[in-house]
Parts: C-alpha cells; sequence; structure tokens
C-alpha cells in the first residue's frame, strides 16, 4: 500500500482526510484547518469547469453583471434589465 501526501490546493495544509468519493468514483478530500476557506476539494476533476481557475472568473463575472443590472434569460441570450422592458404585444386575431 502506497502513501500519498496530499495538501489542501488552497492552504497548502497537510491536515487532510478523505471525504468519500464522487458519483463517478473520485476520492473526496476534506481539508481540517480551521482557517481555510476550502473545505471539500478532489486532487484530479473530470469536469474542468469545475476547476477553480475555471469556476471563480464565470463567478466574478456573474457577480459583475447582476452589479451592472444584466439579468440573464437563457443560455444563448441576455438581455439589460430595465423597466421599460414590455413583452411582445399580441397579434389582433382574424375574426
Amino acid at each position: 500500500m502506497a502513501f500519498v501526501q496530499v495538501q489542501c490546493p488552497d492552504c497548502h495544509s497537510a491536515d487532510v482526510v478523505q471525504y468519500g468519493k464522487q458519483a463517478n468514483g473520485t476520492q473526496r478530500y476534506r481539508c481540517n484547518n480551521r482557517d481555510c476557506s476550502r473545505t471539500i476539494f478532489l486532487l484530479q476533476y473530470h469536469d474542468k469547469g469545475r476547476l477553480p481557475a475555471v469556476k471563480q472568473p464565470i463567478v466574478d463575472m456573474t457577480s459583475m453583471a447582476v452589479a451592472y443590472g444584466i439579468s440573464f434569460v437563457s443560455c444563448g441570450s441576455v438581455r439589460p434589465r430595465s423597466s421599460t422592458y414590455s413583452k411582445k404585444k399580441s397579434r389582433p386575431s382574424n375574426r
């Protein structure tokens, strides 16, 4: 059995314990350092969008968009939030 020294990626503390597994079988770890803001982490991320280096800019951009009043309607479209925004007018019926 091999022993691998695991350190927290944020605080670099060696006070780390195994903390279960992901659904795909990847080992989860927990940092026991009380001063660390990150508590649970993985050594290898399969979903690259969950990497801290990728996730943080997305969170920052979303926060900035909310601060500037931009609301997200769907994945493909963004519209400015405005009180003058009106829905499409309904067409008159041809009766």
